[in-house]
């Protein structure tokens, strides 16, 4: 049998237990696809433990570029038992599911091979298992931590990744751990290729691919959301950000720690969020453009910060990473519930703007325009994000760095100067304590 031939854009997904390192499977894939010249698009689902429960991950490979979350699964490989049934309602009959014999044992014995097809009730299908030795193989390259790169090296040989480009990427991604765990994931790896290749070639999986490769996209950003919006602080000329960690705001903040000292920026994990929206408005106060992040039940928190900003007429650009409520709700889903919370914020009326971005180009030029609009009219400017955006991989050319511009609305005062004197526009020049002889209050 012949699959997948005709297909201009393949769906292929990861899935299995919190721990087996489905993520490390994603790094290595995305960015091998990348280098031999695939569109890609990549989103994941993830449960809010550190082991168990069933996480999986969804890599688009295409022709064209693709920027979306798909349904169908065209590929799927699973690491647990468990995956199949966590998954079986986006599973077809033009599903192949590769996976070791052990993982299919389960949906054997109780459903003889049959699923419920999805169009059309109390229609049954079989599923179309491709059994390979992942569990003897992984034991054989020294336990079962070695499954997840065993199933990168199966799905790169599939999708016709050079073993070279894919070498190079464990080499980068595992030099660190040292020699000797680097040449176990590279002797993981080219096992997991010898078993895509048998796999591939086989009489029963036969998988042909007719997608095909550009080279210019081996020079492409793959990026997420969350990079998008932390270059897009960074070209804004944020130089501080106060937060406290909450999923799904979290990898904003690391991005931007990450780069604290390349970009004379100052991170500070606050013990909460009421002291990190009070000190980013000190900080902005001072003259310093400054960011929080946040999610719902967090920035909740913050709504007497947010007023005191609106009151005194301090800029401060705030990201919500949403995620569903009520109260803290679910760490690891996506949800878009919190633009009234963000509209009415604080206590009074005092202007506001918002953003949300829906693509990775627009999240990085919004996010650098929040900072000037912010420093503009003096204002809080908010950013909305969710887990699914922020999450999110897909190639793009490259960003607008060249039509970037940082606007600067800070005056040097006079001793006459009025920090709340009336204007005709309503927006009273900013000074800032220690740039000229007035006396800001």
């Amino acid at each position: 049998m012949t699959f997948l031939s005709k297909k201009n854009n393949i769906s292929v997904v990861l899935c299995g237990e919190a721990g087996q390192g489905i993520q490390t499977v994603e790094t290595i894939l995305v960015q091998a696809l990348k280098r031999t010249g695939y569109h890609i698009f990549s989103t994941k689902e993830y449960m809010s433990r550190v082991r168990g429960g069933y996480n999986s991950t969804q890599i688009r490979v295409s022709s064209h570029r693709v920027s979306s979350y798909v349904k169908r699964i065209d590929i799927l490989l699973v690491l647990s038992s468990g995956a199949i049934k966590h998954l079986e309602d986006r599973i077809s009959e033009d599903t192949f599911i590769i996976g070791d014999p052990e993982h299919f044992k389960s949906i054997k014995e109780s459903n003889t091979q049959e699923f419920q097809h999805k169009d059309h009730q109390g229609v049954t299908k079989q599923y179309n298992f491709l059994e390979i030795p992942l569990i003897q193989t992984a034991q054989e390259m020294g336990g079962l931590i070695f499954a997840n790169v065993i199933a990168a090296g199966i799905l790169s040989c599939i999708l016709n990744i050079p073993k070279k480009i894919f070498n190079r990427l464990i080499h980068d991604i595992f030099a660190r751990k040292g020699d000797e765990i680097l040449q176990k994931d590279l002797n993981a790896g080219k096992a997991g290729y010898d078993l895509g290749r048998e796999l591939r070639d086989s009489e029963s999986g036969n998988i042909q691919l007719s997608l095909s490769v550009n080279s210019k996209i081996k020079d492409e950003l793959l990026i997420n959301g969350t990079d998008a919006v932390g270059f897009g602080c960074l070209a804004g000329n944020c130089r501080f950000m106060a937060s406290y960690p909450m999923t799904p705001s979290t990898p904003l903040q690391g991005f931007l720690a990450a780069h604290a000292n390349d970009f004379e920026l100052i991170y500070e994990q606050a013990e909460d969020e009421i002291a990190a929206i009070n000190m980013a408005v000190g900080a902005s106060y001072a003259g310093a453009r400054s960011i929080v992040a946040t999610s719902g039940s967090g920035f909740a928190l913050m709504e007497e910060g947010v007023g005191l900003a609106g009151m005194i007429e301090t800029p401060v650009v705030i990201y919500i990473g949403q995620r569903p409520g009520p109260a803290v709700g679910l760490p690891t889903r996506t949800s878009q519930e919190d633009l009234n919370l963000a509209l009415y914020a604080g206590t009074g009326e005092f202007p506001r703007i918002i953003f949300a971005p829906g693509k990775l180009e627009d999240a990085f030029t919004l996010t650098q325009k929040a900072f000037n609009l912010a420093e503009k009219y003096q204002i809080p400017v908010f950013i909305l994000s969710d887990q699914y955006f922020a999450d999110c991989y897909y190639n793009i050319p490259s960003l607008l760095v060249d039509d970037i511009q940082n606007e600067n609305y800070l005056i040097k005062t006079t001793p006459e100067y009025k920090r709340y004197m009336i204007t005709y526009d309503g927006i009273t020049p900013r000074g800032i304590p220690g740039y000229g002889e007035g006396l800001v209050v």
